[in-house]
């Protein structure tokens, strides 16, 4: 009777920490993918598992110190990353689509693409296209997601080599509900995400290979 005690309080235990509602983000940029949950004052990144390196912050006036930390209301602007991983990546969003929006709650979503290239003719044609699409996409977007605040943006750059976006997405959930989306579509996430940078790699120690190639046909005999 003892272990049973035990096990119902366990189980308890669990459902009630399945319950506590918590907060985080997503984030795509070139730096790569961010997700971070916050629950209460305390902030984890859950991927990539290795954190970033911190920098000391300066010290501040006594005042300002036992003011209690405030929530940035949007983060700091960031250069986007290619399409690449986007795309790859668009078959499964569309999968959870239907998941997200019974169980997590997006309360903020930034969404910044720009149009870049280095032919003007075709970066203005693609950036009439983007504001094409988007005004096609965002009402399928709301239908199949549950979004309480949004900001899309899309911009030209004929000094960049190739389109970028920039994706930020607060959102809100129960533990219960995380642990069982993550557990749901996070390996596909992860097989995805490997499968490219896989990829990037080898296009890059081939660019690598080349350009050293090329410098060795120039190089005087």
């Amino acid at each position: 009777m003892t272990a049973l005690k035990v096990l119902l309080v366990i189980l308890l235990v669990l459902f009630l920490l399945g319950r506590i509602r918590v907060g985080g983000s997503g984030e795509y940029s070139q730096e790569g993918v961010f997700v971070r949950v916050r629950v209460g004052a305390f902030r984890f990144q859950v991927f990539p598992l290795k954190g970033e390196k911190k920098e000391k912050a300066p010290k501040e006036p006594e005042e300002k110190k036992k003011k209690p930390p405030q929530e940035p209301e949007e983060p700091a602007a960031k250069k986007g990353g290619t399409l690449g991983l986007v795309k790859a990546l668009l078959p499964l969003a569309c999968e959870a689509a239907g998941e997200l929006k019974e169980r997590i709650r997006i309360d903020k979503l930034l969404l910044d693409f720009v149009a870049g290239g280095l032919d003007p003719a075709n970066t203005a044609m693609l950036f009439g296209y983007s504001n094409g699409a988007v005004g096609m996409l965002l009402p399928l977007f709301e239908h199949n997601f549950n979004v309480k605040e949004r900001r899309v943006r899309t911009a030209m750059d004929f000094t960049a080599k190739e389109p970028t976006v920039y994706i930020y997405a607060a959102f809100s959930a129960r533990i219960g509900q995380l642990v069982s989306f993550a557990l749901r579509f996070g390996l596909k996430f992860l097989k995805i995400y490997m499968t490219y940078k896989k990829q990037q790699k080898a296009q890059q120690n081939v660019k690598k290979e080349a350009s050293q190639h090329g410098r060795e046909e120039t190089s005087p005999q």
